[in-house]
């Protein structure tokens, strides 16, 4: 996955993912889930910034407009 490689080039090996839950599709949209864990030594506002920035490339290429992004901080509560 194109997501998954450009996350993973600038986390390393702190990108767990893509996951599939038990339900993969939801009204015709399909779901991978991924996660990232932050070092504490890095800048999370660089860190925020490099999400962004993937994310509007990803926006960016005609074939992937349709995908939707939805960024969870805390998906445990």
């Amino acid at each position: 996955m194109w997501i998954s490689k450009s996350l993973k080039s600038y986390f390393k090996n702190n990108v767990y993912g893509p996951e599939f839950p038990l339900i993969p599709r939801l009204q015709n949209y399909y779901i991978n889930n991924f996660q990232i864990k932050i070092p504490v030594d890095v800048n999370l506002k660089e860190s925020k910034l490099v999400i962004e920035k993937i994310s509007n490339s990803f926006d960016s290429i005609p074939q992937f407009r349709s995908t939707k992004f939805s960024i969870d901080v805390d998906p445990y509560n």
